[in-house]
Parts: structure tokens; sequence; C-alpha cells
């Protein structure tokens, strides 16, 4: 695929996701590594996704690990 149109695709791509509102945009990332997006990965062109991120969840606070849990 041509690096000019991924570019295309991955900016339009952006644009859509902050075109969502806060509600859609959180149930995308609460389904961040789950087998629906494992099967979006492997449908889209390699190399759409690469360093594309939809951050972390809102909600769900992460467990302290380490020192930080003192």
């Amino acid at each position: 695929m041509d690096e000019d149109i991924k570019q295309a695709v991955r900016q339009e791509m952006i644009q859509n996701f902050n075109s969502l509102n806060d509600e859609e945009k959180e149930l995308l990332r609460a389904n961040k590594g789950t087998a629906y997006t494992r099967v979006l990965r492997k449908l889209l062109p390699q190399g759409i996704l690469d360093g594309l991120s939809s951050g972390e969840p809102q909600g769900i606070a992460t467990a302290r690990r380490g020192l930080g849990t003192r």
C-alpha cells in the first residue's frame, strides 16, 4: 500500500475518532485488547493502525505495583 494512501486513511481515522462523543470514545477504549479489536486489526490493512491509540479507559483504575503501592 502506498505511504500517501496510508497517511490519508490514518488522518481520516483520527478525524473520525475525534468527532465521536465521549461515550463512543470510551466504548472503544473499554474494548482495547478484546477479541473484537484483534479481529479489526486483522481486517484493516497492515500499517494503518500502527502507532494509533485511543488511550486508556477513563473509568478504570489500574492496580498500583512496586514502590507506587506505598
